[in-house]
């Protein structure tokens, strides 16, 4: 009984929550009213608008589900913006529908395809709807359900493996004659029911490979949630089977979690290490560091020694799974990393080290590259580790970018208030000639700049950094991956 009082006040305190945030209706007298959850899938595309006849429902990112928006219940008009970042009059829409809300019910609404073809799903998610048993006592089952949206999988069985059991096999070898679903593309499974929340998700197409296995997953015992099976496009323009984890009500409150394939024979990763360290007490401060990369049996994968400051190791093409990062100076640290089927990361170590010994309090910083080409603009990815030893130095930035050529009152202010250890996303207008500016937040003082060239459909990582000899220094860090 305690965990459905738990289930009811999380879903109460959520769906406060959702309200607040949402530009909900509430004062339109109705109370007839539902949510609608928007999840954009389309590769091509970074930031989508979605806008309506009556109302706007705001914008959602790539692989990212928008804030839950209370509407009453009816069918609502939807038309999904590509928007132009400099020129709104340039903006393209997509797709012209309609989505219907339910009373009571929460429903997402999900983009897939891509921006010459979009679709939309109307999605439900599975509600936990059990009783407590004969003693009174809660049965402890998890309700999930599971949709297919990605387009270039075609038909899959789906399972689910009590994972402490599966974890050491090979998932074909231990697959069950009877799959816990049978999905094609746009449709969702009834409610599965478990009663372990440690499961290992393997998902099989038609051939039969497996082309998605989520390893050792634990889920969580919300009162509604659902998993939706998606294209991610990664290196090399890559299509790599997905899955996003979404809910709320429960312990957890409002979550999403995205997994990628990190077990299955085809599945390769990418990881780079770059170095921005220092030593005070050496001259110059800036290190040279050896790098290496073991995976879970302590055999090592690939190494850079050497590797001088602001310099990478370049990417080190990985099966999927589990390594531990080997950054030695005069002694070792190690820090553990997920390499996950078609995507690329970057693990950026930082700061001072003293004594022969990172800050682990500061360092390292992982980021997961964006490799995606977008259909139309570009994106600019800007990393801020312009490191200070007193913290109460640390300056908030802007970022600009500045035609070749052109007039300071040309420059275009992308990102702003930028704080330091964060990544921040903009997508720009593609132009040959760019310059890129690093400013303090009221635009008088220049800390650094950068050439950045933009072509369309590019997406391109910048790092701001403290200089080999102080100050700030500003890299284009963009690197092409060989598979």
């Amino acid at each position: 009984m305690m965990k459905k009082i738990q289930l009811l006040l999380s879903l109460f305190m959520a769906t406060l929550l959702l309200a607040g945030c949402s530009n909900s209706d509430s004062n339109d007298g109705s109370t007839d009213k539902g949510y609608a959850i928007f999840f954009h899938a389309i590769s091509g595309a970074d930031v989508l608008d979605l806008n309506g006849d009556d109302r706007d429902y705001g914008s959602v990112s790539y692989e990212s589900f928008s804030t839950g928006i209370s509407l009453e219940a009816k069918t609502w008009d939807l038309e999904v913006v590509n928007p132009d970042p400099e020129d709104s009059s340039a903006d393209v829409t997509i797709l012209d529908t309609s989505f219907s809300v339910v009373s009571d019910e929460r429903r997402i609404f999900a983009l897939s395809g891509d921006l010459a073809s979009p679709k939309l799903h109307r999605l439900a998610l599975a509600e936990d709807t059990e009783a407590d048993g004969d003693d009174g006592e809660d049965e402890n089952n998890i309700y999930l359900n599971v949709s297919h949206i990605d387009p270039e999988v075609g038909a899959v069985s789906v399972y689910f493996l009590d994972a402490t059991e599966s974890a050491e096999f090979d998932a074909s070898s231990i697959l069950p004659a009877v799959a816990d679903a049978t999905l094609s593309y746009g449709d969702t499974s009834s409610d599965l029911i478990f009663d372990d929340d440690n499961q290992r998700v393997v998902i099989v197409n038609s051939d039969p490979s497996v082309v998605f296995d989520s390893g050792d997953k634990d889920l969580n015992d919300a009162l509604y949630q659902t998993l939706l099976i998606t294209d991610y496009v990664g290196v090399d323009q890559q299509h790599v089977v997905s899955m996003h984890y979404y809910g709320l009500g429960g312990v957890d409150g409002l979550f999403h979690k995205t997994w990628r394939d990190v077990s299955s024979a085809a599945a390769v990763g990418y990881l780079r290490v770059i170095n921005l360290l220092k030593d005070m007490d050496m001259t110059p401060p800036a290190l040279t560091v050896d790098v290496s990369v073991e995976d879970a049996a302590a055999v090592e994968q690939a190494s850079s020694p050497g590797l001088a400051y602001a310099n990478s190791t370049g990417y080190f093409a990985l099966d999927a799974g589990a390594y531990k990062v080997l950054l030695n100076v005069t002694g070792t640290t190690t820090y553990n990393v997920l390499v996950e089927s078609g995507v690329a990361k970057t693990l950026y170590f930082y700061g001072r080290v003293e004594s022969s010994t990172i800050n682990e309090d500061e360092s390292p910083k992982l980021v997961i590259d964006d490799k995606r080409v977008l259909d139309s603009n570009a994106k600019l990815s800007f990393v801020d580790l312009w490191y200070q030893e007193d913290e109460e130095d640390l300056i908030d930035l802007n970022v600009h970018l500045v035609k070749s050529g052109s007039t300071p009152d040309e420059t275009t202010e992308v990102l702003s208030d930028v704080v330091f250890g964060s990544v921040s996303n903009a997508t720009v207008a593609d132009d040959l000639g760019y310059n890129l500016e690093v400013t303090n937040t009221n635009n008088i003082t220049s800390y650094a700049w950068t050439p950045l060239p933009l072509n369309q459909g590019e997406v391109k990582q910048v790092v701001v950094y403290e200089g080999e000899t102080g100050g700030a220094a500003v890299k284009d860090v963009t690197e092409d991956v060989v598979p």
